[in-house]
């Protein structure tokens, strides 16, 4: 199935799913700019990450439920040694999805890919989760502890899912 192309706060968006997490991000004020520069990652592997977010230096990808390969996961492994900068990887709309990161380890110069239970220093965890604990873990929140119903997180979650793009509609 072809991703629907979108428009959103003037950027056209190559899908809707990653038009939510755009109003998500704004929801939780979080700054981010939308494919704001492809990388050359060398053996002729080309790679647009989804967004830069400027105030955390560091990227994020959108894929949805079902659209993730191994050679997507390689990209944003690669731009992350290369870059030295976390690749944040967010599956499906914004809900209770996971996310997954490729975090830099400046001490070993090699990438480690974490799950939710080992994402304790990613830029802006305790912005997306809506808590500012820092003995939590995760960026995108799912698991046993839900904090769904809690603000920012519950009015971001809602702003992202009731959004509509259709005939120049505004979330």
């Amino acid at each position: 199935m072809k991703a629907i192309d979108t428009l959103y706060k003037g950027v056209y968006f190559r899908s809707r799913t990653e038009a939510r997490w755009a109003v998500f991000f704004d929801a939780l004020g979080i700054r981010w700019e939308y494919e704001k520069e492809g990388y050359d990652l060398g053996d002729g592997i080309y790679y647009l990450p989804d967004f830069w977010f400027p105030d955390d230096r560091m990227y994020g990808e959108v894929k949805g439920q079902y659209n993730i390969d191994w050679k997507d996961m390689q990209k944003m492994q690669r731009l992350c040694e290369q870059s030295k900068r976390t690749v944040c990887l967010f599956v499906g709309i914004p809900d209770r999805a996971a996310c997954t990161t490729f975090c830099y380890d400046q001490d070993t110069g090699e990438v480690e890919l974490r799950d939710r239970d080992e994402c304790n220093d990613i830029p802006f965890r305790h912005i997306a989760m809506g808590r500012k604990r820092e003995d939590e873990w995760g960026v995108y929140w799912c698991g046993e502890s839900d904090p769904s119903n809690e603000e920012p997180w519950k009015s971001a979650i809602r702003a992202a899912q009731i959004a509509r793009f259709e005939h120049g509609a505004r979330p």
